[in-house]
């Protein structure tokens, strides 16, 4: 991109509602600022999509508050799995970017993906954008007056109709609907499992969320080569060297339910080690099964040549 086209804002904009109404989000305020529908590139598809931007404030507050009661945990030693352990009571949380439908006069408009840019990064597009919506008198004086460290942008993708709504009436009733949070239940259950893949499953039963038995049945616990991966090959090869070379494997626990939860395994290892701060939870998101229902989850990044018994541990799973 030459300088040129940053500085013009080369993005071409095919419609544009201007709206600057306020909203209420979990009790807090959210200002809408406008509706855009523009041309996007995506997997080197040129495709339209509507777009609401939303600015709002973040609760980095909140976090650094949290960072401050948990500065004394520094100094103590702690394994993965106390880490692991103390994000899951983190999780739960829902904010403005889990809007999974706007309401409008009674009307029912889902979302269909964010994105989120915080100002006290100065992200130039974005704070153009928002210059662009002041000047256009979509930004209360209230808003021009907040803390540019405590707000952000968020990008809703939605349904095009909207910009059939009169958003320009007097009165409009406008609610959100939010995403039901994620909720993750403990487990701790270890396996000992051999190197490979096995021609009967393994199974064993956990708790459901509400006490009732559901199976699990393991597959296999075996090498994965991302290196022949057609789905890790899309990745830069710079990026693949990040999980392994190219005489290492990834371990990975292929598993089957009939409940509808995301198992999260480790090895009994990897959470018994001292965690290492900045060091985040080894994963690798982008491998499917080849057998339909069937799940794989990256748990280490292994010789070639592996072929030892592993201690795994299933230490929670996500509803």
């Amino acid at each position: 991109m030459i300088l040129r086209d940053l500085l013009n804002d080369h993005a071409e904009v095919k419609r544009e509602v201007l709206i600057g109404r306020e909203i209420e989000v979990q009790d807090k305020k959210a200002l809408l600022l406008g509706l855009r529908e523009i041309d996007e590139v995506e997997d080197g598809e040129l495709e339209v999509v509507s777009r609401m931007m939303v600015l709002h404030e973040d609760n980095m507050e909140d976090y650094d508050d949290w960072d401050e009661d948990e500065d004394w945990e520094e100094d103590e030693d702690q394994t993965n799995r106390q880490v692991l352990i103390e994000s899951m009571e983190m999780d739960g949380d829902v904010s403005v970017t889990d809007i999974d439908a706007f309401h409008i006069n009674g009307k029912r408009y889902e979302t269909e993906g964010v994105t989120e840019s915080y100002l006290e990064e100065q992200p130039y597009e974005e704070i153009m954008l928002i210059k662009h919506y002041a000047e256009k008198g979509c930004v209360p004086q209230e808003w021009m007056e907040k803390d540019v460290d405590m707000l952000a942008l968020a990008a809703y993708d939605v349904d095009p109709a909207m910009f059939d709504v009169s958003w320009n009436a007097d009165i409009l009733g406008i609610t959100v609907e939010m995403m039901e949070p994620i909720e993750e239940v403990l487990v701790g259950k270890v396996l000992r499992c051999g190197c490979g893949r096995y021609a009967e499953p393994k199974t064993f039963s956990i708790k459901g969320k509400n006490g009732e038995d559901v199976e699990i049945r393991l597959h296999g616990v075996y090498l994965h080569n991302i290196w022949t991966d057609a789905s890790c090959l899309e990745m830069d090869f710079s990026d693949l060297e990040e999980y392994c070379d190219r005489d290492e494997r990834l371990l990975v626990v292929e598993y089957s339910t009939d409940a509808d939860l995301q198992l999260e395994f480790y090895t009994k290892d990897y959470l018994d080690a001292p965690a290492d701060e900045g060091d985040e939870a080894f994963s690798f998101g982008l491998i499917s099964s080849a057998e339909e229902g069937h799940e794989l989850c990256g748990v280490d990044v292994v010789p070639e040549d592996f072929d030892d018994e592993v201690e795994i541990e299933l230490l929670s799973y996500t509803i």
